[in-house]
């Protein structure tokens, strides 16, 4: 209503923004009305503003923009800690709602990346066609595991053009310890993009608080006053493509077995796949067994990973995808 009525609106409702941003920024550029976001994407980072005014393709982007499960999965890395216990003290620090599935779940990663690819590429991505994963599987051993192979495990936002087309998802991937984003740690966020022209750049900043947030709405605030205002891209809705083959984490929790290992390869090889790396962590009662497999499309691991379950003895099998660049 107030843009059709020529009001400039400043708003940080990303759920809102997510399921009408290609409604709104049509009827902003009809009605030359300000529509600023900054606060819907990445809290104090400066994302939107520079998407807004880069002179530059983006080629890829890849983000840490919920810094409620940056913060959890900090605390299940450095501290062994339970995931119930790490979102209570997140809700403690004021950093998770009461309801904390919208973070959990990855929706909330979901509608800032709908928002990012819609200024990075032109493209207007719901969240509702996105494959979208969450954390609320992760153990601590999967922390564990991964940084014993050379990884990190981050809830990571990423969009990329595929010739024409574009693949868009949210999901826990492990990262080469040396990547960017493996470093980033706590309640903060960052954005990596990869673009045609200028290389790789990255912006780096608090992504969860009332104060980071304030700042991004502050900052909206003066570009209105200042007549700083963009213009919003003619929307193309598209639905994402799948991604391309990959590696994949596979994590066999199960009761100690001296012939566990070989049947998990004997599954893999079936599969016409491969052990690349591997690695283990005991408890009491249970043995987490982690492994890197070759590249393979989702399908694949899920297939294998459905055979896993079958196994005797085996209580949890969990896969994620590795992001090797």
């Amino acid at each position: 209503a107030a843009l059709a009525a020529g009001k400039p609106v400043v708003t940080a409702n990303k759920a809102l923004l997510a399921r009408k941003l290609a409604e709104l920024g049509v009827l902003a550029q009809r009605t030359e009305t300000p529509l600023l976001c900054e606060a819907a994407a990445a809290a104090a980072l400066p994302i939107i503003r520079h998407l807004s005014h880069r002179a530059d393709e983006i080629d890829s982007l890849a983000a840490i923009v919920n810094g409620t499960c940056n913060y959890i999965i900090t605390r299940l890395e450095q501290d062994e800690w339970a995931l119930d216990r790490a979102i209570a003290e997140a809700q403690r620090l004021g950093l998770a709602e009461a309801d904390p599935s919208a973070d959990i779940d990855g929706h909330d990663a979901a509608a800032k990346l709908s928002i990012l690819a819609y200024r990075a590429f032109g493209a207007w991505v719901p969240p509702d066609v996105m494959s979208v994963r969450g954390i609320g599987e992760l153990w601590p051993a999967d922390c564990d595991l991964a940084e014993s192979m050379g990884f990190r495990i981050r809830l990571v936002a990423h969009a990329a053009r595929r010739g024409q087309e574009l693949s868009a998802a949210v999901e826990p991937l492990l990262l080469p310890d040396w990547h960017l984003l493996a470093s980033v740690e706590e309640e903060y966020n960052a954005v990596y993009l990869r673009c045609a022209a200028s290389g790789d750049l990255s912006l780096f900043g608090k992504g969860a608080g009332a104060l980071p947030t304030a700042t991004a709405v502050l900052g909206d605030l003066i570009d209105l006053a200042q007549d700083n205002s963009v213009q919003w891209p003619a929307p193309r809705r598209i639905t994402p493509c799948a991604s391309p083959a990959r590696r994949h984490y596979l994590r066999v929790t199960a009761e100690p077995h001296p012939g566990l290992a070989r049947r998990i390869d004997s599954l893999v090889r079936r599969a016409g796949l491969s052990v690349q790396n591997r690695a283990s962590r005991g408890e009491p009662l249970v043995m987490h067994q982690g492994f890197v497999i070759s590249p393979s499309d989702d399908a694949t691991i899920t297939d294998v990973v459905g055979q896993l379950r079958e196994l005797g003895r085996v209580e949890q099998v969990l896969w994620l995808g590795v992001a090797d660049e």
